[in-house]
């Protein structure tokens, strides 16, 4: 869960309270995209898929 500390955490890194939203955003938008594909069984094209999974040669 994220609470007052991690606001400190990032108001010290120099992000406002706009730009700590859309990290927020961002964030919770890829893991609800993420989990979608995941539900449909959606799966990349083979080159993306295999992007960093093969032996290079």
């Amino acid at each position: 869960m994220v609470g007052p500390d991690d606001h400190a955490a990032l108001h010290e890194q120099g992000f406002d309270a706009d730009e700590i939203w859309d990290i927020g955003a961002i964030a919770a938008f890829f893991a609800m995209s993420n989990r979608l594909a995941n539900m449909a069984g959606m799966q990349p094209n083979p080159e993306f898929f295999a992007m960093g999974r093969l032996p290079k040669a």
